[in-house]
Parts: structure tokens; C-alpha cells; sequence
């Protein structure tokens, strides 16, 4: 099940699961599905995102994480509906 907010596609599942190094991330971006993609989250707790570069998602939940991306996006985005799965 998701859930829209300000932009954000909230995912069902362990809202408090901290995101580390090592996790394998499905990042959408509703209506881009160029940005779609599955990324590994790298050692220094980053991942490498088009348009974006480095995004650090250190210590975030999947909805933080979405928020994050959201804002990085917004400069080349307008108005990116982004979730994040782990």
C-alpha cells in the first residue's frame, strides 16, 4: 500500500528500519521511469543517483529517505513523487 504526501510515496513495512551500508534500495520517481532504479547503499552510507550525485541517507527510514531524494530532485524535477523500498 502507498500513501502520497507532499511528494513523498510512503512504502508499508517497518517504518522505524534504519537505513545502512549494504542495503539494497528501489527508489521510484512517479512518472520519470528513468529514475527508477535499485540502488546499493555504499560504505560512507551514500548512494550515487542520477541528476543528483551522492545523496547521504545515513541513519534514515525509507520515508526520510524518499523526502531527501525528493528535495535533491526538485531542482531538475518539478514536484518528484519519490519512494523508497528497502
Amino acid at each position: 500500500m502507498l500513501a502520497a504526501v507532499m511528494g513523498v510515496c510512503v512504502a508499508a513495512g517497518p517504518a522505524d528500519y534504519r537505513i545502512h551500508a549494504g542495503d539494497q534500495l528501489s527508489v521510484s520517481v512517479y512518472g520519470e521511469p528513468t529514475l527508477t532504479q535499485n540502488v546499493t547503499v555504499l560504505p560512507d552510507a551514500t548512494i550515487a543517483y542520477p541528476m543528483v550525485g551522492r545523496v547521504s541517507l545515513s541513519d534514515q527510514t525509507s520515508t526520510q529517505a524518499a523526502e531527501t531524494l525528493r528535495k535533491a530532485l526538485s531542482k531538475y524535477v518539478r514536484n518528484p513523487m519519490v519512494s523508497v523500498g528497502v
